[in-house]
């Protein structure tokens, strides 16, 4: 199928069904609302395309890059990025995904350093070993910092080794998921909701967990002495015990 061809089914909204790209260089090409069914990619550059509102579902990528691609409110559902033969995953880099949304797609290894990802939302996704170096998940008003809010869901997900060293996550979500042994020294986790999610292993050095819910998380290994901030973290009974061990304070009934 050529670059024409898949133009045309993007205007036309006509679903794009059970072909295979290979070294395809769509990098500037317009494909809003494009609709993708069962695809898949091989090496391909979506450098700077345009995908807003794209939808793929069930697609395979195989080392592809969307390096400066606008994704906003596209979505993935069912698709895979991780390739077992080079162990790599996609290149998202400098990416524009406002509101982007993965729904159990296996994202394990990719990159989304730089990336706007204000409104994203990840759910029931493989994402281990992602890089998420110098991401944003903030939308200023009219430019101001002072304005700015955060806005990320990630929902039962493995984010397992993951980097997030030095993100604001203030007000998010990160409920469910797994971030064992993940890059979160310098985060912002104020006001963040964390229930149930599985924290234990990660360097949290300087991290902020003021009014963090943590009820039914998985903390060990949390050390509060090393966070920049904890108050008003909300904890469960049963996460006492360890938390307070790390200060050398001893819980009895």
């Amino acid at each position: 199928m050529d670059d024409t061809t898949v133009i045309e089914c993007a205007e036309n909204e006509t679903p794009i069904t059970d072909v295979s790209f290979g070294r395809v260089y769509w990098d500037g090409l317009c494909l809003e609302n494009a609709l993708f069914r069962n695809c898949r990619f091989t090496q391909a550059n979506f450098a700077e395309t345009n995908f807003e509102g794209a939808c793929f579902e069930n697609c395979t990528f195989k080392n592809c890059s969307f390096t400066r691609g606008n994704l906003q409110s596209a979505e993935f559902l069912d698709c895979v990025f991780f390739d077992g033969d080079s162990g790599t995953g996609a290149n998202f880099t400098y990416a524009h995904m406002q509101g982007a949304r993965f729904k159990r797609c296996n994202l394990s290894t990719s990159s989304f350093r730089s990336t706007i990802l204000f409104g994203a939302l990840f759910e029931d996704c493989t994402a281990q070993g992602t890089n998420f170096e110098n991401a944003t998940f903030s939308n200023s008003v009219g430019g101001s910092s002072r304005l700015s809010n955060t806005d990320i869901t990630l929902h039962k997900s493995n984010f397992d080794y993951a980097d997030f060293q030095g993100l604001s996550f203030e007000g998010c979500k990160i409920t469910d998921c797994s971030l064992r042994e993940s890059q979160l020294r310098g985060c912002d986790f104020k006001n963040t909701d964390m229930t149930g999610t599985n924290i234990s292993g990660a360097e949290t050095d300087k991290a902020n967990f003021e009014g963090t819910d943590l009820r039914a998380a998985n903390v060990g290994g949390l050390q509060l002495s090393t966070l920049s901030n904890f108050r008003a973290m909300k904890i469960s009974s049963d996460q006492q015990q360890v938390l307070l061990a790390g200060l050398n304070i001893q819980v009895f009934p």
